[in-house]
């Protein structure tokens, strides 16, 4: 209920919340539609109010046992991926891949994000950019600021990728500082997404090369004459493309100033190939494999799954969280699935690119650590 209302991840602080609100919750559940303005702003309402439900059931009889389907996430899940792909020993711990203390791996990011702002608020060359840094040192990170930008960075954003997403996070923001000292969004944009971008290439810099080895594969591919696709290590066709997009283009005139404004609109029609994905589409095909085979290996135990998620009955949940975890581990220590894509290239007579050197991680303690899934 704490995760659906949007409270911070704190078990006591989650606990304080529905002692004080048990009440409330239960009227919530018992008539959603007349307690709409109390779950409205939830982070998940649906999912909250379906627990509210459950717990107003459980209110008017102890011994009423709920139904409700309740999951567990993996944390860090496009990252804790790569870490297994390149056998970072470091970024497998800050996933939860191993380990038995509870990591973030957004939370590390974000320290050391901070570090690089105060280096640019020191050295860089424009007045303007060490004046940004200088106040998002003052703001604070926030992990969802964190989380927004390294998953498109995970996949070889470019920085005006990561710039354009931090100025869409910046528009939503109470506390933007548009006219705070002459500042405007844009630098406060380009300042973040550059402290980022730093904070990643010093730290897992290596696995940045993800997309461009993937790329480098697909374009090799595409010259053979071939379509973009690869098998998982359980069977799993996967064809990567995307929709060509059709550009737009505004101009607004205001008070003697021109306002253009641009912007691309996926036609569905029109499909193409396009290497840049395929990193974040290779990624995501390992975790559908791993979450198929997890499925397949606990007929008895109803599961729901999607993307990086499963979702189980209460009693379950235990069992499902330790059995994704090693079903997670399994499926690193059975394939390298770079080295999968290149044999399976070679099979074609196609020639890839070798793959990106691997580190030491221990793949046998992979999924020894039950917050991998939580």
């Amino acid at each position: 209920l704490g995760e659906y209302v949007g409270l911070p991840r704190d078990a006591s602080h989650r606990h304080e919340y529905l002692r004080q609100n048990r009440e409330l919750i239960a009227a919530i559940g018992k008539d959603p539609e007349q307690r709409i303005q109390e779950w409205r702003h939830w982070k998940e309402p649906w999912l909250g109010v379906q627990l509210a439900r459950e717990w107003s059931r459980y209110m008017g009889d102890s011994r009423y046992c709920t139904n409700a389907m309740f999951r567990a996430d993996q944390t860090n899940s496009g990252w804790g991926h790569l870490a297994a792909m390149f056998g970072d020993t470091a970024l497998a711990q800050q996933t939860n891949l191993i380990g038995t203390d509870a990591m973030d791996f957004y939370t590390v990011l974000g320290r050391h994000a901070t570090d690089k702002l105060y280096g640019i608020s020191r050295v860089h060359s424009k007045p303007s950019v060490k004046q940004a840094a200088e106040w998002w040192i003052r703001a604070g990170l926030e992990r969802s600021l964190i989380k927004e930008l390294a998953v498109p960075a995970l996949f070889g954003a470019s920085m005006t990728t990561l710039k354009n997403v931090a100025l869409l996070i910046l528009a939503a923001r109470d506390d933007r500082f548009a006219y705070d000292n002459g500042l405007r969004n844009f630098e406060a944009a380009f300042c973040i997404a550059l402290a980022v971008s730093r904070a990643i290439n010093s730290m897992y810099g290596s696995i940045r090369s993800l997309s461009g080895w993937m790329a480098a594969c697909s374009r090799q591919i595409i010259k053979a004459g071939f379509r973009t696709c690869w098998r998982t290590s359980n069977g799993l066709l996967v064809e990567s493309w995307k929709c060509e997009g059709v550009e737009e283009k505004l101009e607004l005139h205001l008070a003697g100033a021109c306002i253009k404004i641009r912007t691309t609109v996926p036609n569905e029609a029109k499909q193409k190939i396009c290497p840049s994905r395929n990193a974040a589409d290779f990624t995501h095909s390992c975790e559908a494999a791993v979450l198929q085979n997890f499925i397949c290996s606990h007929p008895d135990m109803p599961l729901v799954t999607t993307h990086d998620c499963v979702a189980t009955v209460l009693g379950e949940l235990n069992r499902a969280r330790a059995g994704a975890a090693k079903a997670f581990g399994d499926f690193y220590r059975k394939v390298d699935p770079m080295q999968q894509r290149i044999d399976e290239a070679a099979h074609n007579g196609i020639e890839l690119p070798a793959r990106p050197p691997r580190g030491n991680l221990d793949y046998s303690r992979i999924g020894e650590n039950l917050h991998l899934f939580c």
